[in-house]
C-alpha cells in the first residue's frame, strides 16, 4: 500500500519533469541534444537523475514494506 502510494506520486513527478524538459526544448528550439544550453542540460539531467534513482527507491521500499519494517 505504501509503495503504491509513493509510486503514484513519483509517476506524477516524472510527468512534471518530462513536461518541463519539453517546455525548455521548445523555448530554445532544440529537438535533439542540448545545444550546449545550460537550461536544457539542467532540465534533462533532473529528469534523468529522477528516472535513474526512483526505481531503486521503489524496489527498496517494496522490500521494506514486504518485510513489515514499518
Amino acid at each position: 500500500m505504501i509503495t503504491s502510494f509513493y509510486a503514484a506520486i513519483m509517476g506524477l513527478m516524472f510527468l512534471w519533469l518530462s513536461i518541463n524538459v519539453i517546455k525548455t526544448r521548445r523555448r530554445f528550439n532544440v529537438g535533439i541534444g542540448d545545444a550546449e544550453n545550460i537550461d536544457i542540460k539542467r532540465a534533462v539531467r533532473a529528469q534523468a537523475n529522477f528516472s535513474e534513482y526512483t526505481p531503486l527507491f521503489l524496489i527498496l521500499l517494496g522490500y521494506a514494506e514486504y518485510n513489515h519494517l514499518w
